[in-house]
């Protein structure tokens, strides 16, 4: 694109570009500024001790920075499989319990841990399924109980901009305080039933990674290399491959666990199958009519969100077109 442009054309589009970081740095200043602010004012949670199981790594980690980075507690401690054993000791002195252990030991942890948790603290679990996990909560507490599900991954920098669900159990005024301190940190914060969550991850997370998995495993056995398919694709084709590619650098074990444990995965992946299966029978039959017609039936669906969703994919389009030209730039 800038091979096109004069020395002037060159000198006015870096000014542009200048300008709109340097008002996007300021916007960040201020919200930094007024979360420092609303910090300070905050002393809900002063007296109040967080222990987070699991906390040295993942989600866990980044939970106990909260409370540890933003000193908004007494004491915020992980425990760990190096110091598990101090559990009896440590945990009666929680005020807020947080699980963050693999989906498929997380009721069997919780069992565990909550003979040591003082009835009067709080619990919860940032597991993607929250079902068994609220159910076991429930069983094996008698305190306040909720579900959280932090819809972002390690990597995130901050709470700013990112969502939390949260699924209440019992008693869940006890976490007032706690959220509106995630509030405080930017987050967006959404309450719905476990029952309702576990339906709608299954769509969201289970069937959608499967999906992906099957996209890459696919695009893996078709005997191309990945530069052979960079080279000739487009950006919105060259966004998705790496949509594709960002699954494979991550923990296996974790998206096997999200796809697995779902206990409604398999009747969901039976119904996308279904729906597949039919779209290839279409498509055997050279059958256009009914591709055209499921194709509307789809988009009066999206309705005119289609059109929003449309405007807000070419503008994450176009920020990749710069991304892959400053890449391009430093080969």
């Amino acid at each position: 694109m800038e091979e096109i442009l004069t020395a002037e054309e060159k000198a006015q589009l870096e000014f542009i570009e200048d300008k709109i970081r340097r008002i996007e740095d300021e916007r960040e200043k201020l919200i930094e500024s007024a979360q420092l602010r609303l910090l300070s004012e905050f002393d809900a949670l002063k007296d109040k001790i967080v222990c987070v199981i699991g906390g040295k790594g993942g989600l866990g980690s980044i939970f106990l920075e909260i409370f540890a980075g933003t000193h908004s507690t007494r004491l915020a401690f992980a425990i760990d499989q190096d110091n598990a054993h101090l559990a009896p000791e440590l945990l009666p002195h929680a005020d807020l319990v947080i699980f963050a252990v693999p989906i498929h030991q997380t009721p069997e942890l919780i069992a565990h841990y909550c003979q040591w948790i003082k009835p009067t603290a709080g619990i919860c679990d940032i597991t993607s399924i929250k079902t068994p996990a609220v159910e076991a909560m429930l069983a094996h507490h008698e305190g306040p109980v909720m579900g959280l599900h932090p819809m972002f991954g390690i990597a995130t920098p901050s709470l700013n901009k990112q969502l939390i669900i949260t699924c209440p159990g019992r008693d869940a005024a006890y976490f007032a305080p706690y959220i509106q301190l995630w509030k405080i940190l930017g987050a967006r914060i959404v309450e719905t039933t476990a029952a309702k969550h576990d339906k709608i991850m299954t769509h969201m997370q289970a069937v959608r990674h499967f999906n992906t998995y099957l996209q890459g495993r696919f695009t893996a056995e078709q005997g191309f290399t990945l530069q052979e398919l960079t080279d000739l694709s487009s950006p919105i084709y060259g966004l998705e491959l790496i949509m594709i590619g960002r699954l494979f650098a991550q923990n296996p074990e974790l998206y096997a666990d999200i796809i697995y444990d779902n206990p409604e995965s398999k009747e969901a992946m039976k119904k996308y199958l279904a729906t597949a299966s039919q779209a290839i029978a279409q498509l055997q039959e050279d059958n256009k009519a009914d591709f055209i017609e499921n194709f509307g039936k789809t988009a009066e669906f999206f309705g005119d969100k289609a059109d929003l969703f449309l405007y807000q994919s070419s503008l994450i389009l176009q920020e990749a077109i710069k991304l892959k030209e400053i890449d391009d730039n430093r080969d």
